[in-house]
C-alpha cells in the first residue's frame, strides 16, 4: 500500500506537500529533500 494513503492526515501530506507545490508553481523555486543530509560544523563561538 502507498505510504501516503496509509496515513493521509499527517503534517507531511496536509502541509508540507501542498506548500512545496505552491512554492514551486508560484515562485519557481526547486525543492530538494535534504533531511539528514546537512553537514553541520561547530560554530566559531564554540557553542
Amino acid at each position: 500500500m502507498n505510504k501516503k494513503h496509509e496515513f493521509p492526515y499527517t503534517e507531511d501530506t496536509l502541509v508540507q506537500h501542498v506548500t512545496v507545490e505552491h512554492i514551486e508553481k508560484q515562485i519557481g523555486w526547486e525543492s530538494v529533500y535534504a533531511y539528514n543530509q546537512e553537514a553541520l560544523r561547530p560554530s566559531p563561538q564554540g557553542i
